[in-house]
């Protein structure tokens, strides 16, 4: 069978790496890889060449070209050339898996609907609450298989398309991390002068479309820069990754460049997925609106901060922490600093993406749709 795998950034690919792994070893799966959005910027690091490093040289690779910005014209330009592209590869694919809530993706199942493509969709039933959730809904529609990652989530779609729980894929990939000396030397490759003497935070956050161009609210850069200095008048030292490629990431990208200037952050496009997961295991903090502080920060027992309204109906495990503005984490800060944060304080852990065993759950159920099982 012919499978399509549609991938636009580099978080979501490290997600599908290990199903993607065993895709190119099934004797029944002529994989396809598709490379789009995020990938093919060069502001966001060309990750496309990291996802060919990772592929078998026998497994066929497709990319569809993508323009970097910062307004909602070159995202919609990039989805429908998605969409566009998509229509002429969808005619040599059986099925396509598409992942989470892009707007890549919504492209994407359009056009294999239209062709009369299988979809699986991969991280179906969640809500955040943003944007994200009609995308995430309307991809779920058009599938005709679905994976949740919860049981909260396969509820609110069981009734759409034949829906099976298979925990979250993100955390599947923690059993590949580079160790801490590992880290070091990829991070002083960029950064020779080695951290001394200050408790680390990952940064990572990402625009919210709801607020681009919403003059009531702080500008996208000052919320950025307000939550920064918080970090720094905390005394973190701050290892900040580039946002996704939504409308307003301009303007956090140059506030994350104002605070690297000034010595007071560690600025990357890109982390290599396996140097990542030993960051977030080995740091004190994550903070940010990315869903890696929702799912895989708790997962390594990191406490995250998540700000915003982006991840805030996403089912959440003990040790993350949310406050709806810059205003509030102060106090957070306040707090985590004057106790003694273990599992007493925080609770049992309720492992509500699983275990990292979401790879076997959905290879298993894609072989038995392949098999006419489903």
């Amino acid at each position: 069978m012919n499978i399509g795998i549609l991938t636009g950034k580099r978080g979501g690919f490290d997600a599908m790496l290990p199903l993607i792994k065993r895709l190119e070893e099934a004797e029944w799966a002529n994989l396809f890889v598709i490379v789009c959005d995020q990938h093919m910027m060069k502001m966001f690091g060309d990750t496309h060449l990291y996802v060919k490093g990772h592929l078998q040289p026998e497994t066929k690779i497709t990319y569809i070209t993508a323009i970097a910005g910062n307004t909602c014209t070159n995202r919609s330009y990039n989805c429908s050339k998605v969409m566009k592209e998509m229509t002429e590869i969808c005619t040599l694919l059986d099925t396509l898996i598409l992942y989470g809530d892009r707007g890549e993706s919504l492209a994407a199942a359009q056009a294999a609907l239209i062709n009369e493509v299988k979809i699986i969709h991969l991280e179906a039933g969640e809500v955040t609450g943003t944007i994200d959730d009609p995308t995430r809904m309307a991809i779920t529609c058009m599938a005709d298989y679905a994976f949740a990652p919860h049981e909260d989530a396969e509820r609110r779609v069981e009734k759409i398309t034949h829906t099976t729980v298979s925990g979250d894929l993100h955390l599947d990939a923690y059993k590949d991390i580079a160790t801490t000396e590992e880290a070091e030397l990829w991070i002083q490759s960029y950064y020779p002068k080695p951290i001394v003497s200050k408790q680390t935070a990952i940064f990572l956050m990402h625009p919210v479309i709801e607020d681009y161009g919403d003059h009531t609210r702080l500008d996208t850069g000052d919320f950025a820069h307000r939550v920064l200095q918080e970090l720094v008048d905390y005394n973190y030292h701050i290892i900040a990754i580039y946002p996704c490629s939504d409308p307003g990431n301009e303007y956090i990208i140059d506030t994350l460049h104002e605070f690297e200037t000034r010595g007071e952050a560690m600025v990357f496009q890109n982390i290599p997925g396996r140097v990542f997961r030993r960051l977030l295991t080995d740091a004190d903090l994550m903070v940010g609106n990315s869903s890696a502080g929702i799912k895989e920060a708790p997962f390594v027992e990191t406490i995250s901060i998540d700000i915003g309204t982006r991840q805030e109906g996403r089912a959440r495990d003990c040790g993350v922490f949310h406050v709806r503005t810059h205003k509030n984490l102060g106090s957070t800060l306040t707090w985590l600093k004057n106790h003694t944060v273990d599992r007493a304080v925080l609770g049992e852990r309720s492992f509500p993406y699983g275990k990292g065993n979401a790879t076997d759950a959905v290879f298993s159920g894609l072989e038995c749709i392949v098999k006419g099982d489903l």
